[in-house]
C-alpha cells in the first residue's frame, strides 16, 4: 500500500509504473498532484532542533507566500490549536514523544496549514500507543468532515478505529480484494464463505484469515471434503 501511494502522488517516478491519476474527473500530468497533495511519510524529516511552531511557520510562510502577516498568525494558530499541540509548541521536535503522537500531530499540521486539500499519510499510527492512535484517527476523521480527503495505509488497526474509517481497501499481493465500508465488507465475506467471529476485530480476521494464501487455500480445500 505504500508503493500505492508514492505511485499515485508522485512521490518516486519510475518508468514501470502505468496508469492515469485523476482528482474530480481531471486528469494530473506528471507532478500536478503535488500541488494539492500534502504527504505524511511514516518517519517524517522534520528538522529537530526547530521547535513545533518554528516548523508549522516555516511551511506556511515558504509555501503559502501570498498569505499576509495576519493570515499566516491565523493559519498557524489554529492547526496547532486544532492538533492538541499548544501545551508543545515552543518545544524542540527532537523532544517531542512519539508515542503519544505529538511527533506525528506536528508532521500532519505542517501539511494542513498549507491548505492542501488532500492528505496522504504513510502508516500514520505506527509507534503510536492504543490511545493516541485512536486520538489520531479521530483528529483525521474530524478533519475530513471540514473538506479534507484523507487517505492513510494503517497497520493492523483494532476495532474501534477500524470502525471509524468511512472507506477502506483491502489489497493482497497487488490485486485489490474489497472496496467499501466496513460494515458491508463483514455481509461480503460471510456470502463468499469468511463469516467474522462475533467479537473478532474484523481487521484481524481479514489479515489473518483472508489475506494469508496459505490459510485461504486450506480452508477452500477442506470445504471440498
Amino acid at each position: 500500500m505504500t508503493s500505492l501511494l508514492h505511485a499515485i502522488a508522485a512521490i518516486k517516478q519510475n518508468s514501470q509504473i502505468t496508469g492515469n491519476v485523476f482528482v474530480n474527473g481531471n486528469l494530473m500530468q506528471g507532478l500536478d498532484i503535488r500541488q494539492i497533495l500534502g504527504f505524511i511519510f511514516e518517519d517524517d524529516v522534520i528538522c529537530p532542533t526547530m521547535t513545533v511552531k518554528e516548523a508549522i511557520t516555516m511551511s506556511s510562510q515558504l509555501r503559502m507566500p501570498n498569505r499576509t502577516a495576519e493570515q499566516h498568525t491565523k493559519a498557524i494558530d489554529q492547526v496547532i490549536q486544532a492538533f492538541g499541540l499548544t501545551a508543545v509548541e515552543n518545544t524542540m521536535i527532537r523532544y517531542l514523544k512519539s508515542s503519544n503522537g505529538e511527533r506525528k500531530r506536528c508532521a500532519i499540521a505542517i501539511e494542513v496549514v498549507t491548505q492542501q486539500r488532500i492528505l496522504f499519510l504513510d502508516r500514520c499510527t505506527s509507534g503510536l500507543d492504543i490511545c493516541s492512535a485512536v486520538t489520531l484517527i479521530r483528529m483525521l476523521k474530524e478533519l475530513a468532515k471540514t473538506g479534507f480527503t484523507v487517505v492513510t495505509t494503517i497497520r493492523q488497526p483494532n476495532s474501534h478505529i477500524f470502525h471509524m474509517f468511512d472507506e477502506f481497501l483491502l489489497m493482497a499481493d497487488g490485486n485489490i480484494i474489497f472496496q467499501g465500508t466496513p460494515k458491508t465488507s463483514l455481509t461480503y465475506f460471510s456470502n463468499l464463505g469468511f463469516q467474522c467471529p462475533k467479537d473478532s476485530n474484523p481487521a484481524d480476521y481479514y489479515l489473518s484469515t483472508i489475506i494469508n494464501p496459505d490459510l485461504s487455500r486450506c480452508i477452500r480445500a477442506l470445504k471440498g471434503f
